[in-house]
């Protein structure tokens, strides 16, 4: 039930906010808090961390909050919020979730269908609405909400309107967090898992990949704030070669992603935190077994839709299970070459992508159109 119900007005720098059109923004907050005798919490010893583990209330501090996105996609929203409740952990983890605005009148039926759901959530700790009084978008709003939450709590797990996580999906979070939070070659924890890029012979429960996935989350404070959301060093960036490789780690999509994000084609906070990963020579640890399963690829959201450039095999959310943290992990060069598989689709190579950043879209085209020329040519003299 509610237990209270406040409107405050906050200032651009109390806020964090970015961008001035939002400074005065109004956010209504609608709190109320479900409290057990007792939590479950993960394990905090050296190297495992096993589902159930009983522990006293006052260890629950050490849960991390977990901070939802949503906007207009209800059934989505009912979803993720459904599965996270089914978590053991769900009754002892502060929800706080983020509501944005409609961007135009005809979406002001859904989003207002929305808030009316997420005001009756039950199942956690404590849960916080906060709704936006203008359309900020999508990216704006993560690195502000993220910003307000991690600052306050020193750690936080992230999940969109689309993300349905398995039942031991908080365990592993937690566990994954108090695990690595020492360890500065982690930046991220995955909740997702690229099907197929472990050979038969890796044994272990969780393994290294130079990409940052932002399909359900986490991360720690001191991680987050060397994020420079205005990727200051772009201009040198792009001429040197050696860094472009680099970067190019992970995936051969994330060059022209970043191309076009700073040249304000596309709008994206998760190539930047990719970018500030890498530039620190950091990693995101992900699971063996996925914990999440992104049901946004319906043409209902946003940013994704049906088609898309890339074709995303699943995992199956996995059953509960016991996870096994090891110390000392490090990227394998055969695991992450398996996935950079997924994102080599529709020609958009390293070499468009590198072309594009030094030399201008329009001339990279030009170029990769004379490479498929001439492989076409070689291909009919082959065959002839």
């Amino acid at each position: 039930m509610l237990s209270n119900t406040q409107v405050r007005r906050y200032s651009g720098s109390e806020m964090g906010q970015i961008g001035n059109e939002n400074s005065s923004a109004i956010w209504a907050y609608k709190t109320w808090t479900h409290r057990t005798p007792a939590c479950q919490c993960p394990h905090h010893g050296r190297q495992l961390c096993f589902l159930g583990k009983q522990e006293s209330p006052e260890e629950s501090v050490n849960i991390a909050p977990v901070v939802l996105f949503v906007y207009n996609r209800l059934d989505h929203t009912r979803q993720t919020v459904e599965a996270l409740a089914r978590n053991a952990l769900a009754s002892s983890t502060d929800l706080f979730i983020y509501s944005d605005a409609e961007k135009d009148s005809s979406q002001a039926d859904a989003v207002a269908g929305v808030r009316e759901y997420i005001h009756s959530i039950q199942g956690f700790h404590q849960v916080v609405v906060r709704e936006r009084a203008a359309n900020w978008g999508l990216a704006n709003s993560i690195i502000d909400g993220v910003s307000a939450v991690i600052a306050d709590r020193g750690r936080a797990i992230v999940l969109e309107d689309d993300i349905v996580c398995s039942m031991d999906f908080l365990d592993y979070m937690n566990g994954a967090l108090n695990y690595y939070a020492l360890d500065k070659h982690v930046f991220s924890i995955s909740g997702y898992a690229y099907p197929g890029v472990l050979p038969a012979t890796y044994r272990g429960d969780v393994y290294m990949l130079y990409r940052f996935n932002c399909w359900g989350w986490a991360t720690w404070f001191d991680r987050w704030q060397d994020v420079d959301w205005a990727v200051s060093d772009y201009s040198s960036f792009r001429i040197n070669l050696r860094a472009m490789r680099r970067f190019a780690r992970g995936g051969d999509d994330v060059l022209l992603m970043l191309h076009q994000e700073r040249s304000g084609c596309l709008e994206s906070w998760a190539i930047r935190c990719y970018y500030a990963q890498a530039r620190h020579g950091q990693w995101t640890l992900y699971p063996r077994y996925s914990k999440v399963e992104n049901i946004g690829f319906d043409d209902s959201g946003v940013h994704t839709g049906a088609g898309g450039v890339f074709t995303f095999r699943q995992q199956a959310i996995s059953s509960p299970r016991p996870t096994v943290f090891l110390s000392g992990l490090a990227v394998d060069s055969q695991v992450n070459a398996a996935m950079t598989q997924v994102y080599r689709a529709h020609g958009r190579t390293r070499l468009f992508a590198a072309a594009s950043l030094i030399l201008g879209e329009r001339v990279a085209r030009w170029m990769l159109g004379r490479v498929h020329a001439i492989r076409r040519h070689q291909r009919l003299r082959g065959g002839n």
